[in-house]
């Protein structure tokens, strides 16, 4: 738990050094009244300071989950692999939130709310209930320094190219993995220059929420989710009886280009003809992606 006040070089100091001193940790969770990042009516993003001065600190050492209030509303939030949570929805009336945050919102909700943070397995699960108890959000985060493995992410298309408002399906793989007990993968699927957005097509639209196709890797799914308004997708398999492979399939995607429109009515347009396989194969691997792979233990 810390506070950071503007100009406060002496908590700036303390917080670093006890990042440092606790960067082998299997999690670092950071809590603080005031969120970095927020979505209100003002539109200001957050507190400029604070993501000049504490969220490279995060960054730098590692942590997992910054946990703030201040905003009464839920906002889940996440940039460079963490995830700022904001559960301040226990008391005063709720606020209105604003516009979501571009390439990080994953959930704005005006609601009372709780969360409950559970360790199990060697995974950190966050689950958040509104007022009636009902599950409003839930998310999984693989520890940082459980053993890896070595590996790398590659991808299949199954078009040789998409026009705008085309679907194609991608393959994610990972390669050369030995005895694996755990997967976590977090990935991004827009691209910023030329701006693309790629819609995920639910795969199981019966289940909450938009997800895609299990692969080959055998193990229980514990996270599958990919949001289309962050371009942000999450999988996660646990229980996987120490697979070895030289390629393995993680998950199936069905992805829909969209068509341009004259004005775009939102942060994201598409400025391509279309996009070839060549194309689509850049964009998935060219973006932002994190990979934890656990041997079975």
């Amino acid at each position: 738990m810390c506070k950071i006040d503007e100009g406060d070089n002496a908590q700036l100091a303390w917080l670093e050094e006890d990042l440092a001193a606790n960067s082998n940790a299997g999690f670092t969770v950071v809590c603080h009244h005031v969120p970095p990042f927020s979505s209100t009516s003002s539109d200001e993003g957050g507190i400029a300071y604070l993501q000049n001065s504490v969220v490279p600190l995060f960054e730098k050492y590692g942590v997992d989950l910054v946990v703030s209030g201040d905003v009464h509303s839920y906002q889940h939030h996440i940039r460079n692999n963490i995830h700022y949570l904001i559960s301040a929805g226990g008391g005063e009336k709720p606020y209105d939130y604003g516009l979501p945050l571009e390439g990080m919102t994953l959930t704005l909700l005006k609601s009372y709310n709780f969360s409950r943070c559970r360790l199990e397995n060697n995974n950190m699960s966050i689950t958040t209930y509104n007022q009636a108890g009902e599950c409003i959000d839930r998310f999984e985060i693989a520890p940082q320094n459980a053993p890896t493995i070595t590996s790398n992410i590659t991808v299949a298309t199954n078009e040789p190219r998409v026009t705008p408002g085309g679907q194609c399906k991608i393959d994610i793989y990972v390669n050369k993995v030995e005895d694996l007990g755990a997967l976590n993968l977090t990935l991004k699927y827009y691209k910023d220059s030329p701006r693309v957005l790629l819609e995920v097509i639910d795969a199981d639209p019966v289940s909450a929420g938009i997800q895609v196709e299990q692969g080959d890797v055998g193990g229980s799914v514990q996270n599958n989710r990919a949001d289309n308004t962050s371009g942000i997708l999450e999988y996660c398999e646990e229980d996987i009886q120490g697979l070895t492979a030289e390629k393995v399939k993680v998950a199936s995607a069905l992805l829909r280009i969209q068509r341009m429109h004259p004005s775009p009515p939102c942060i994201w347009c598409l400025r391509l003809h279309f996009l070839t396989h060549q194309d689509l194969r850049f964009l998935i691997l060219w973006v932002e992606q994190k990979l934890s792979l656990q041997r079975n233990n």
